[in-house]
């Protein structure tokens, strides 16, 4: 049996956008992904004292709309469920335990952009995570700076799985800033999430 390779996609999506979705369709594209599964975070271990924009209610249906149209997109709520900090490494161990339990033979890529990098030896056994999760790291260079608190086979992970593609810069946060002040952000976000976001007055 053939093994079915799936991109995990977390973060907290507050709100999702053309990056977002940019990265995980370039990655997916070049690297042969069979799925693409976008899982937002409940809230980031990192940003406890800074709890999301939106509800999880409201930026779980973002993603939903978002990937709605796009070929082998699914949306994951296991984190939202978890109603308590959100640990990648946890989500992953629990997709694993799910496909084995199904007897799928399933490769599990982590993918990142490489504004993750700078942080990312704080996250949870992230040791271990790299090993069970292979990374995709978009990035516009074959060549970055990856934290020297890393070990020095995961530091290996990350620099052999670099991608070279053109990545969006764009910030949830830019965003926000611009649907506040009332500025053009068609450019920026999938007009269904623009659309969602404007009636149910988020981010005002």
């Amino acid at each position: 049996m053939k093994k079915k390779s799936i991109g995990f996609f977390g973060g907290s999506f507050d709100p999702i956008h053309i990056g977002h979705l940019h990265l995980a369709i370039s990655l997916s594209e070049l690297c042969g992904l069979d799925q693409v599964i976008f899982c937002p975070a409940f809230v980031s271990p990192f940003k406890l004292d800074k709890r999301p924009h939106a509800s999880t209610l409201h930026r779980a249906e973002m993603v939903e709309i978002a990937i709605r149209s796009i070929p082998n997109f699914v949306f994951c709520d296991y984190e939202l469920k978890e109603d308590s900090p959100s640990y990648t490494y946890d989500t992953i161990q629990y997709l694993n335990d799910k496909y084995s339990q199904q007897k799928q033979n399933v490769e599990i890529r982590l993918i990142l952009g490489d504004d993750a990098l700078p942080g990312i030896h704080k996250w949870k056994n992230i040791d271990q995570l790299l090993q069970v999760a292979k990374p995709l790291v978009g990035t516009r260079c074959n060549s970055i700076e990856v934290s020297n608190l890393l070990s020095s086979s995961s530091k290996d992970v990350l620099k052999n799985n670099l991608i070279d593609i053109p990545v969006l810069d764009i910030s949830s946060t830019l965003l926000r800033d611009r649907i506040k002040k009332g500025l053009y952000c068609q450019h920026l976000i999938p007009n269904v999430v623009l659309e969602y976001i404007i009636q149910k007055q988020l981010y005002q």
